[in-house]
């Protein structure tokens, strides 16, 4: 069902009709690719132990709806949920402090999303295409918003602190 490299899983492969996961404890990294296209998964919890979602992770997860994540992650890769269009669920932790490229990228159905305070940049097309995405607050130690980060985001109508970032491209929000 997982493959492993010491306590990274590379590779998960789903039973038929398995649509929520739990990934068990002593995992500490979520390695490249690992469920991308699992296209039934609904709901993936994640252990305590996880420091790190890697690039394309959760890629092209379409049924996914929900993630629970733990204290304790302090990376999400470039791309690693990229394109899960259903994905409405999911709460950053305090712990985490880097978010990658087009992380959430067309994650439609996310309505609202809070940036932890260690973060401190919200990368290249991070949000670009949540089309729901109404409400965002960011964390107060965010630098700078960078190129198309919620580009698209037609219905973004609340951000909080944004008057507390020091710099954002001016194409952070084009539509």
């Amino acid at each position: 069902k997982y493959n492993m490299e010491g306590t990274t899983l590379t590779g998960y492969s789903p039973d038929e009709g398995e649509y929520i996961v739990t990934v068990p404890e002593g995992i500490t990294e979520i390695g490249d690719y690992a469920f991308s296209t699992a296209r039934y998964l609904n709901k993936i919890i994640l252990p305590t132990s996880l420091r790190r979602i890697g690039y394309m992770s959760f890629y092209l997860c379409f049924g996914l709806e929900e993630v629970v994540l733990s204290e304790g992650i302090e990376e999400i890769e470039d791309n690693a949920f990229q394109e899960c269009y259903h994905l409405n669920v999911i709460s950053l932790p305090v712990s985490l402090k880097k978010i990658g490229t087009y992380a959430f990228n067309l994650c439609a159905g996310l309505k609202e999303i809070t940036i932890p305070e260690q973060v401190k940049e919200i990368p290249d097309y991070c949000f670009a295409g949540c089309e729901y995405l109404s409400k965002v607050r960011l964390g107060p130690n965010i630098e700078k918003i960078c190129s198309f980060a919620f580009a698209g985001c037609k219905n973004l109508i609340k951000i909080e602190n944004l008057e507390l970032i020091k710099k954002f491209d001016n194409s952070a929000f084009e539509n």
